[in-house]
């Protein structure tokens, strides 16, 4: 379709379920942020935007257990309670980070690493 040659032509980040159109991929790499929930669903968040919340929550604390950093990335959000939504786009966020090498979890703890 138009639509699908249109995105070919930027970078595409993520799976099917979300995807993050960016101009290249050095704009992805610049972006630092996340935008506080302003009535979306967590599912319309990107995960990138997710990610930076626990590396910010992460840097905070220094070291936090998995449990603590669901509570504080999910009020950084903006969201009031945990739901599974919730808990699940966090946890694959956190798996990701682990997997592209950027925490480590050690004892239950999170640290981010250098």
């Amino acid at each position: 379709t138009d639509v699908t040659a249109a995105i070919d032509a930027f970078y595409v980040d993520g799976d099917d379920d979300r995807r993050t159109v960016w101009m290249d991929k050095k704009a992805k790499v610049a972006f630092n942020g996340y935008r506080q929930n302003n009535g979306r669903d967590i599912t319309e968040i990107p995960m990138v935007e997710i990610e930076h919340v626990i590396l910010e929550a992460i840097t905070e604390q220094f070291s936090i257990s998995v449990d603590s950093l669901s509570l504080i990335a999910a009020k950084k959000l903006g969201f009031t309670r945990r739901g599974t939504k919730v808990e699940l786009a966090l946890n694959t966020a956190v798996e990701n980070l682990v997997e592209n090498r950027q925490i480590e979890i050690v004892d239950g703890k999170m640290h981010i690493l250098a």
